[in-house]
């Protein structure tokens, strides 16, 4: 008798809520309420994460065309192009050797696409630890609802790569 398990039936049926979908739950259930609670709250992260990386990309977008035009301004109004030529060779130079130590510290293309979303997640990231943010829990019950991440159905580690925590 010592090596027999007894489950009580309020144990059993506590499993089976929690094995089953709580989409399939009753509409009060609590967990809904939560998940939605937790939606909602991502949601805002999401766009605050959002509107910051575009923010900073049109940022960059100005700085270039203010040094187009400086440069432009610079070439036929102040100086010759014999002086503005190995300036602007120089600085292109130091562009490239920027983007090269982006690949270099990344290991992917520097993409305005690549950065946008690198500056995204790592908002996202700094937003849910600043607003403690609970992604464990966001994630668990993400898996156990009817609607899997964008990445598909997955292991929790699968999800946590895609939202890169």
């Amino acid at each position: 008798m010592n090596n027999i398990n007894e489950l009580f039936h309020f144990q059993i049926a506590d499993l089976i809520r929690r094995a089953v979908p709580f989409a399939l739950a009753p509409e009060g259930d609590a967990r809904k309420e939560e998940f939605r609670q937790l939606q909602m709250k991502m949601q805002e992260i999401d766009d605050k994460a959002r509107r910051h990386a575009v923010r900073i990309l049109c940022v960059g977008f100005a700085s270039f065309i203010l040094q187009f035009a400086l440069f432009f301004h610079l070439t036929f109004w102040e100086f010759s192009w014999s002086i503005m030529e190995p300036l602007a060779y120089f600085l292109a130079g130091l562009q490239l050797i920027f983007c090269y130590g982006y690949f270099l510290r990344t290991a992917s293309n520097p993409t305005l696409q690549d950065f946008k979303r690198r500056l995204f997640l790592a908002r996202r990231r700094k937003l849910c630890a600043k607003l403690s943010f609970d992604m464990d829990r966001y994630l668990n019950l993400q898996k156990h609802s009817r609607d899997p991440p964008e990445g598909g159905c997955g292991s929790q580690d699968q999800d946590r790569k895609h939202y890169d925590l």
